[in-house]
C-alpha cells in the first residue's frame, strides 16, 4: 500500500494490499489520526473509495480500489482567533493560549505531515498552520515550536518565524533566562507567604506515572500565596527547573493538588 499522489488539498492511495476495513487503513495512513477519527472523516465525506462517497467505516477495500482523503487547505486570508494573538513581528509570535487546546498531536508525525494538522484536533500548531500557512516553507525545525504547555494549562507561547530566532529563544529556554511565572488554585489551606518544595521527580522503569520520586530528577517549584481559605488557596508559581508536569507533580505531593486535576500525581513508597 503506497501513496500514489499527494496536493494540498487531497491524499491518494492505491490499494494493493489484502481485503482491509477502510477506517484502519486511514488511520493507519493518517497516524496523527485516530481510528475514531478516521470513522468521522468516512462518515462526513471526507474520505472516498473510488470517488465513492457516503461509505461506512467498515467498507471492505479490495486490489485497485483508489482511496482519497480530502485535506482542508489553510486559508491565506483566515486570521488567527480573537484574542489569541498577542504580538508578532518578522523573528516571533506571541500567541496566548485558551484551556483546553492541545499545542501539537501527541505523534510527532505532524513535523513531517503538516496538513494532517488540519485532520486532527484542533491544536495551536493548526491554528498557527491557517493563520500562517507560508511557516510551512520556512523550514523551521516543528514548525517554529520552541516550547508548549499542557492542554488545560492557558497561558502565553511564544513561536518563531526564523532559524535564527529558533535558535536564540530556544538557548534562552536552555540556560532558563526566560523566567517562567504560573498561577494555579489549589486545593486546602496554605499556611506562610511564600514556599518551596525541592524534590525529585521522575517516571519509575515501567511506570507511565510521573511522581516525586527519591530517584527522579532534581526538581524546584517556588510559589507566593495570593489569596487564601480554609478550602482553597491562589498561587503564583515559579517552576525553577523544567520537569514534565513539575508543577502538577509538587503540588500534589505537598497536598495542594491543582484544583480540578483529572491526572493523580503521588508519592513514591520506596
Amino acid at each position: 500500500m503506497t501513496i500514489s499522489r499527494f496536493n494540498n488539498k487531497n491524499l491518494v492511495w492505491g490499494f494493493t494490499g489484502r481485503t482491509r476495513r477502510l477506517d484502519a487503513f486511514v488511520a493507519e495512513k493518517i497516524p496523527v489520526i485516530s481510528r475514531e477519527f478516521a470513522k468521522k472523516l468516512i462518515k462526513t465525506g471526507m474520505a472516498l473509495v473510488n470517488d465513492k462517497i457516503n461509505l461506512k467505516p467498515s467498507t471492505l477495500l479490495s486490489p485497485g480500489d483508489e482511496i482519497t482523503v480530502k485535506i482542508a487547505e489553510p486559508k491565506m486570508k483566515v486570521d488567527f482567533p480573537k484574542n489569541i494573538l498577542i504580538y508578532e513581528d518578522n523573528d516571533i509570535l506571541v500567541i496566548s493560549k485558551p484551556s483546553g487546546l492541545i499545542a501539537h498531536p501527541n505523534d510527532s508525525n505532524w513535523e513531517k505531515f503538516p496538513d494532517a494538522l488540519l485532520i486532527g484536533e484542533e491544536s495551536v500548531m493548526s491554528v498557527v498552520l491557517n493563520a500562517r500557512p507560508g511557516i510551512i516553507d520556512s523550514k523551521i525545525p516543528r514548525f517554529g515550536l520552541v516550547h508548549r504547555l499542557d492542554r488545560d494549562t492557558s497561558g502565553v507561547m511564544v513561536l518563531a518565524k526564523n532559524r535564527t530566532s529558533m535558535s536564540r529563544i530556544s538557548e534562552q529556554f536552555r540556560k532558563r533566562k526566560i523566567i517562567k511565572t504560573y498561577w494555579g488554585l489549589v486545593s486546602g489551606k496554605v499556611t506562610g507567604k511564600t514556599g518551596l518544595i525541592e524534590i525529585p521527580i521522575g517516571r519509575p522503569s515501567g511506570s507511565k506515572k510521573i511522581k516525586a520520586w527519591e530517584y527522579g530528577r532534581h526538581s524546584v517549584t517556588q510559589f507566593k500565596l495570593i489569596a487564601g481559605s480554609e478550602k482553597y488557596a491562589l498561587l503564583e508559581i515559579y517552576p525553577r527547573t523544567g520537569r514534565t508536569n513539575q508543577i502538577r507533580v509538587h503540588l500534589a505531593h505537598a497536598g495542594h493538588p491543582i484544583v480540578g486535576e483529572t491526572c493523580k500525581f503521588y508519592r513514591s513508597a520506596a
